[in-house]
């Protein structure tokens, strides 16, 4: 209950100092939220503040960079004479342990442009991602991963 109640607290932090609910401001409110709820969790206390904050700063320098990048690759196809796009459903298997860092890797999916998470399988850690344009399905798996899950991973093991 601290966990939710904190989490939706820090939304609605967020949504107020950014002075409107639009424009995905919530969905960052509750993953700003998420973060920090994961950084005070038991196994990280061990961990020094050094660490977590440098494990939490490159997470979200590759998540922004991961966004600008997909945005870029999504206004390229849309500005294609022709659209040639190839989506594809990826089964996802993750590595990740913790249920509230699955939920986040999940979140950063959805949150990056051209690609969104329609379900996780807590049983089988697979998340099933929908993605607009993977003509290397291989590629876009290695891309996820080295972006946005191996970050997560760093800071699970910290």
């Amino acid at each position: 209950m601290r966990f939710l109640g904190f989490t939706l607290l820090c939304a609605f932090v967020w949504v107020a100092l950014e002075g409107s609910p639009g424009d995905g401001r919530l969905v960052m409110g509750i993953l700003i939220g998420l973060v920090l709820m994961t950084l005070e969790q038991s196994s990280l206390r061990r961990a020094n503040f050094l660490s977590r904050a440098k494990a939490v700063g490159r997470i979200l320098f590759l998540f922004v960079w991961e966004i600008v990048y997909a945005n870029w690759e999504q206004l390229k196809i849309v500005l294609a004479p022709r659209i040639a796009v190839e989506p594809r459903w990826i089964h996802y298997r993750m590595q990740l342990e913790s249920p509230r860092l699955q939920a986040l890797f999940a979140a950063m999916i959805t949150l990056t442009p051209g690609t969104c998470s329609v379900e996780v399988d807590p049983e089988t850690k697979t998340v099933y991602v929908h993605a607009l344009s993977a003509s290397d399905v291989p590629g876009t798996v290695a891309r996820i991963f080295e972006r946005l899950e191996e970050p997560l991973l760093r800071l699970e093991h910290v």
